[in-house]
């Protein structure tokens, strides 16, 4: 790996693995992975405030780990189980040089 070029394709796997590299943002996928769920429903099931789970969305969203929908002033987020495949076989081939 020494000499190894900084690619694009590099910046897309660190933003992947450190947005699942947070204990609290995969419990959040957990709690989301089969229906959406207001951002209040998330802080109180994870004990965060409003804005700390917010933040964690906010990365989880910005991998495109998560689906978001509003309605009128509350956003709702779900599991993008499809995303999350796909990151899952970048990261693989990215570490097994496929």
């Amino acid at each position: 790996m020494e000499g190894m070029i900084y690619s694009e394709y590099h910046k897309k796997i660190e933003h992947y693995t450190k947005a699942l590299g947070h204990i609290t943002r995969l419990k959040i996928l957990k709690f989301i992975a089969n229906e959406f769920k207001s951002v209040n429903e998330i802080a109180k099931e994870m004990g965060l405030s409003h804005s700390v789970c917010s933040a964690h969305l906010g990365v989880l969203w910005r991998a495109g780990l998560v689906d978001k929908k509003r309605v009128k002033n509350f956003s709702y987020y779900k599991l993008n189980p499809e995303r999350f495949q796909k990151i899952q076989e970048e990261v693989r081939s990215f570490i097994l040089g496929e």
